[in-house]
């Protein structure tokens, strides 16, 4: 199984069926943007698929989960602009806090939401073990 199967089975596992996706390309690689809009309660979680791709750029194997309280292709732009931007950047997430940007990459995010940064904070209440994704049987190449 490969890394992206497994993270796309975990999220599956906690969160459901995503119901829209937008993906985005860095290097030749896609990246996408999930939206599990049923997940939980009054939330939409957006997932990332494709960051581990860039295990190099952004130090570890990772992919990143936003909880929104609401979910639509200018929220999940908004998202998919902070990632590229962060791996334009080539620094691990672990050291950034925010990235500011919103108002010039998405415009329309900034005057919905007069919002200008996405910020990287502490783990939402998900359910126990949805922070660990089993990665043992999962290609590493």
């Amino acid at each position: 199984m490969s890394i992206g199967a497994a993270y796309l089975d975990h999220y599956q596992r906690y969160l459901r069926d995503s119901n829209a996706q937008i993906s985005f390309e860095v290097e030749g690689k896609t990246v996408k943007v999930l939206d599990f809009a049923h997940a939980m309660k009054d939330a939409h979680i957006m997932a990332s698929l494709g960051l581990s791709h860039f295990r190099q750029e952004l130090g570890e194997v990772c992919e990143v989960v936003v909880p929104v309280s609401e979910g639509d292709d200018i929220v999940m732009g908004a998202v998919a602009a902070s990632l590229s931007f962060l791996l334009h950047l080539k620094t691990g997430i672990e050291r950034v806090s925010y990235l500011r940007h919103l108002h010039r990459s998405m415009p329309a995010f900034y005057k919905r939401y007069r919002k200008t940064a996405i910020a990287f904070v502490e783990p939402y209440p998900f359910p126990e073990g949805f922070a660990r994704v089993e990665l043992d049987t999962a290609n590493r190449d």
